[in-house]
C-alpha cells in the first residue's frame, strides 16, 4: 500500500497549524517533535508534604511491626524499634495533610507597633 500524499495546499494549511500550535504552546510542540516515548518514563510523584506524611506513616508501622516481633527476641532491639516508631509518628504529625502551611503576607496594621 503506498502512503496517502497530501495535496501543496493542504501541507501549507498544516505547516500553519503547527505554526500556531508552537507559538501558544512551546512545551506541547517540543513533546510532538520528540515523538512517543515510553510510558514507564512518566512515574506519578506525590506532593511533597503528602510523601513526607507516607514516609512516615510507613515508618510508624514498619517499627510497631518490629517491636511486636522484636520484644521476645531482645529487649534493645525492641527499644530501637520503638525510636523508629516514634520518629514514624513524629513525622505524620508535622507533615500530615491535615496541616495548614499557608501563610497569609501581614497587614499593613500588624507591621506597626501599637501606639498605647
Amino acid at each position: 500500500m503506498s502512503e496517502p500524499s497530501l495535496s501543496d495546499r493542504e501541507q501549507a494549511i498544516l505547516a500553519g497549524l503547527a505554526a500556531q500550535a508552537e507559538a501558544d504552546d512551546p512545551r506541547l510542540a517540543q513533546a510532538l517533535r520528540r515523538g512517543p516515548r515510553l510510558l514507564l518514563a512518566r512515574l506519578p510523584v506525590l506532593p511533597s508534604p503528602l510523601a513526607h506524611w507516607t514516609v512516615g506513616l510507613l515508618a510508624a508501622v514498619v517499627g510497631l511491626a518490629a517491636c511486636v516481633v522484636l520484644l521476645g527476641v531482645s529487649v534493645v532491639a525492641a527499644l530501637a524499634a520503638s525510636v523508629l516508631l516514634f520518629a514514624g509518628v513524629g513525622r505524620v504529625v508535622a507533615a500530615g495533610p491535615w496541616r495548614r502551611r499557608s501563610v497569609s503576607p501581614p497587614t499593613p496594621d500588624s507591621t506597626q507597633p501599637s501606639a498605647g
